[in-house]
């Protein structure tokens, strides 16, 4: 079965690690992110240009 996991950032609950260290989305608002054991605590893994069918287990998508 496809997953797709959406989360739309909320700057006083999500919290997302490394953005500074991804090159720069040049106008990107999807990021592609893994979860970590904390919650609400994501750590950044690439800018999306579209949205995906599906994402792995322990991925997800946040809407910036």
């Amino acid at each position: 079965m496809a997953v797709r996991r959406i989360i739309d950032y909320d700057r006083e609950a999500t919290k997302i690690t490394n953005l500074d260290q991804l090159p720069s989305g040049l106008g990107l608002n999807l990021l592609l992110v893994i979860d970590s054991p904390y919650e609400g605590v994501y750590i950044a893994k690439r800018w999306l240009r579209k949205m995906p069918a599906t994402t792995r287990q322990g991925e997800a998508i946040v809407r910036l």
